[in-house]
């Protein structure tokens, strides 16, 4: 056992529990092989490799089992005076030197590995997190370009010391890509290369699809969330007024894979007006809108990535493409030689002190005017992203629902709330297939994530059942009392009042509950659930229970 992580040739989880000589107990990390170099008389001998060694961070010195080489490896020990050989096979293949304070120390050294430290490997997944899962080589490379500032990460990890990122493999396994063209425009606007991506599930806003633009000399790219194909041209000319604002420049051409939506009547009398060049790609050739198709991808594994990390419905997709898009372009592009789209746009370093984990945990300061005396100062909250017309973080209440901006938070970026509020609603699922390929949807699922409840419609329907009869049972009987004598007429009338009275009072008391459980099913019918936290249902038996007590 050895509390060195770094001694570790190969290394994989574990947590074996070991009590310590205080009758502690503490818990392994990891397990895997140290290689040891034995030295005997100053001389180095042949390399032992010691496996299932134990990685225990909470020891503060190494520890050798003597009965384990003895019972389980067939090693013979030698005790003579300060010295202990270690036997295999009739030859020694290390020794330890017995101290004054009667501790025996292997002669010899560890081989130091490649593999990170925790430390390491902490401040990576960290930063890994912030910038919404950027690969390993393009981290690298904002750290050996200094691309961006306050960016602090002293070196990045070789990629073969590093744990699997799960949400990174939720989003980004695909196959292998198209090459990429070798062209590119110098000037930005000169080209800029569109496409849609859709349908996906709706927003809390209705919102089903995404129209990316992505400049082709900078590589900076937008987006704009849209409810319907029908608004592709809106959001074309309000990123044009955009981009030749910021830029001073204006769009020569624009390319697209001539779908329905950018080839509408108005489109095309807006493009001649303006003098903007339209390059269409060929049918079935979907590699010559190859940038606009990495685009898609990127962004789509993207938001899968965010998605699985903050353990967030798919309807929450629209919040985390804002994000990883804000991080995207502060991220190195291989077209621009190791430089951010950031600095290609806006010729600047880009600062990323702002970034944190989307779906953290956030504590948003509450302004004196926002709160009465002896209130809580701070309001406990999900980071949502970067908005783009304020200098702030957005942030979620999930218990009021509300979405605001703030400027004075705290982030816990270790702590992800979506894995504790179990918020319904089905997964994201990427939609890109390989590079340049054109995105494919998978086919439905036979069933609905949310069907149809029959179960709550029968406790609905037998509920309603139950009171319409319970309304005709007096008049059933009134009706068969007449018919046997009319002198009890006064009697049953004044039971039958007191009855319907009866029957009043429980549509009163139950009127609430049946209107919560009806706007339950109707909401699971149409497959969604709404956004913010609802009032919660009484199950279907409870009621049936309370119906059956007050009847």
């Amino acid at each position: 056992m050895t509390p060195h992580r770094e001694w570790f040739k190969s290394y994989g989880p574990s947590s074996v529990g070991i009590r310590v000589a205080n009758g502690q107990v503490v818990f392994a990390a990891g397990v895997g092989t140290v290689e040891f170099t034995p030295v005997k008389d100053g001389r180095k001998m042949h390399p032992v490799l010691f496996s299932n060694v134990l990685h225990v961070p909470q020891l503060n010195q190494n520890l050798l089992s003597v009965l384990t080489l003895t019972c389980h490896h067939a090693f013979r020990v030698i005790i003579d005076s300060n010295t202990i050989s270690f036997i295999k096979d009739n030859l020694p293949r290390f020794y330890a030197s017995v101290g004054e304070d009667r501790v025996a120390l292997l002669s010899g050294s560890t081989v130091q590995s490649q593999v990170a430290s925790p430390a390491q490997v902490s401040d990576y997944e960290l930063w890994h997190h912030r910038f919404c899962h950027l690969s390993h080589g393009r981290l690298k490379s904002l750290v050996e370009h200094q691309s961006v500032s306050d960016l602090k990460l002293p070196g990045v990890p070789s990629a073969g010391s590093i744990p699997i990122c799960p949400a990174c493999m939720d989003g980004k396994q695909t196959r292998d890509s198209f090459p990429q063209s070798a062209s590119c425009r110098l000037i930005p606007l000169e080209l800029i290369h569109s496409d849609l991506h859709g349908p996906l599930p709706a927003t809390a806003n209705g919102y089903k699809y995404w129209i990316s633009f992505t400049d082709d000399a900078s590589r900076f790219r937008r987006c704009w969330l849209l409810k319907a194909k029908s608004e592709a041209f809106s959001a074309f000319k309000q990123y044009k007024a955009w981009a030749e604002k910021q830029s001073g420049k204006s769009i020569k051409a624009l390319r697209d894979d001539k779908g329905g939506e950018y080839m509408s009547n108005e489109w095309e009398h807006f493009m001649a007006e303006h003098g903007i060049e339209r390059q269409h790609t060929t049918r079935a050739t979907p590699q010559q809108n190859g940038v606009a198709e990495r685009t898609n991808r990127i962004l789509d594994e993207g938001v899968a990535s965010l998605l699985s990390h903050s353990h967030f419905p798919a309807r929450f997709w629209g919040e985390a493409l804002s994000c990883f898009l804000h991080t995207l372009n502060r991220s190195p592009s291989a077209a621009l030689s190791g430089k951010t789209p950031f600095e290609a746009f806006y010729n600047q370093i880009p600062s990323v002190s702002h970034l944190h984990v989307f779906g953290c945990r956030a504590y948003a300061h509450v302004q004196k005017d926002k709160r009465s005396a002896f209130q809580p100062k701070s309001r406990k909250c999900i980071f949502l992203g970067y908005p783009i017309d304020y200098k702030g973080w957005k942030c979620w209440d999930p218990i009021t629902g509300d979405v605001f901006i703030s400027r004075d938070v705290r982030f816990v970026e270790t702590e992800m709330p979506g894995t504790e509020l179990g918020l319904p609603g089905p997964r994201y699922e990427p939609m890109s297939g390989s590079v340049g390929e054109p995105g494919t949807k998978l086919a439905p699922p036979t069933s609905s994530p949310h069907p149809i409840p029959h179960l709550h419609l029968l406790c609905l329907l037998l509920i309603l059942t139950c009171l319409i009869l319970m309304t005709l049972t007096p008049i059933l009987i009134l009706s068969l009392m007449l018919m046997i004598s009319m002198s009890l007429i006064r009697l049953l009338v004044l039971i039958l009042v007191l009855h319907l009275l009866l029957h009043l009072l429980c549509l009163l008391h139950l009127s609430p509950h049946l209107l919560l459980l009806l706007n339950r099913v109707l909401l699971l019918s149409q497959n969604r659930l709404p956004l913010l936290n609802h009032p919660r249902t009484p199950e279907t038996p409870e009621l049936l229970l309370h119906l059956a007590n007050l009847m």
